[in-house]
């Protein structure tokens, strides 16, 4: 909606202009040149920075490719930049990425030997969980203040 918003207002004001200067002014080649230097910059605003503001502060849609052989892992926002983590099976690592139109001031960090659990399978992933000693003590909560000070009664002995 806000997109369709902006490009309104554009076209309107390209329309305005270029009716100024070519009829009022009677300079059709300038009028010309100065409508189309607006709307490519019009243009480059929008598909480079524009979009992507709107998106996440107004709603809308816009789409991003994973790299052909990476997995999506996960998405978030941090101000108005959208990080993307991939992982890399291929290389053993995973890609954080700024998403930025144009591949322009794009922020990368690679974290190498990578190795993101829920890609191991139920299986393998079920049996990772079983060897973890740390359950027990989740199960458990309100027996841990006596243990402690049984524990602490037997160190003082």
């Amino acid at each position: 909606m806000l997109s369709n918003l902006y490009w309104l207002v554009v076209v309107t004001l390209l329309l305005g202009v270029f009716y100024l200067i070519s009829v009022r002014m009677g300079k059709l080649k300038v009028a010309l040149i100065v409508a189309l230097v607006m709307g490519v910059l019009s243009h480059s605003f929008y598909y480079f920075y524009l979009e992507q503001v709107l998106v996440k502060s107004y709603g809308g849609s816009m789409s991003v490719q994973v790299p052909e052989g990476q997995y999506h892992l996960g998405v978030t926002w941090k101000g108005d930049n959208l990080w993307i983590q991939n992982y890399d099976p291929a290389e053993n690592r995973c890609i954080f990425r700024e998403f930025s139109r144009g591949s322009m001031l794009e922020g990368q960090v690679v974290i190498n030997d990578c190795n993101p659990v829920h890609l191991l399978g139920n299986e393998r992933l079920e049996r990772l969980m079983q060897n973890q000693p740390g359950d027990q003590a989740l199960q458990q909560p309100e027996n841990t203040g006596k243990q402690e000070e049984s524990g602490k009664n037997n160190a003082q002995e």
